[in-house]
């Protein structure tokens, strides 16, 4: 890449770390309504598919294999499958329960650790909300503004949807029990 397509490149990127930034100013700043945003974030991420979906096509003319393998398109499917499982887990899960995740977390740690159990401690719906916005979606839309320049973020996203995926099976079968996500 020659200097000018580098320079060209940088500006490029201006406008997408600009909506970025300004998406997560207003998440994360939401004066006074953070009860509102933790009760409700995941509904904005389910919300958000079709137009991460639109964005997807608007990739490129092609939609072949060299678009589906692009690192590009390969975070924008990570991300749209972790809001799907945010969907299940965070909202409605498999059984019609709303909000089942914290509660039931509470509950193995409660056991584990033989203590009173609490449906809201000790994770928070304010821990939940950072953990899952600042560690899932930011990273998705990192990885997915930075590609195919920087695979890491990628491989980052998918790690974490490797890890999560694991962990919910092992705890499936360690408890012998459905958990949601």
């Amino acid at each position: 890449m020659s200097n000018k397509d580098v320079a060209n490149h940088r500006r490029s990127n201006w406008p997408s770390a600009a909506a970025l930034i300004i998406g997560f100013a207003f998440l994360w700043l939401p004066l006074g309504q953070h009860g509102f945003l933790y009760e409700h974030w995941m509904k904005f991420g389910t919300f958000m598919m079709p137009f991460l979906i639109f964005a997807a096509l608007s990739f490129g003319s092609q939609l072949g294999p060299a678009a589906i393998k692009s690192p590009k398109f390969i975070a924008l499917a990570l991300l749209c499958a972790y809001l799907i499982h945010q969907f299940e887990e965070h909202w409605i899960d498999v059984f019609g329960n709303v909000y089942a995740f914290q509660a039931s977390v509470n509950g193995i740690i409660a056991t584990l650790t033989e203590g009173p159990a609490d449906p809201t401690r000790p994770l928070t719906a304010g821990g939940i909300f950072v953990i899952n916005t600042s560690l899932v979606w930011l990273v998705g839309f990192i990885a997915i503004g930075t590609a195919p320049n920087r695979v890491f973020p990628t491989l980052c996203m998918a790690g974490i949807v490797l890890v999560n995926g694991l962990v919910h099976i092992a705890g499936t079968h360690a408890f012998s029990a459905y958990t949601p996500g």
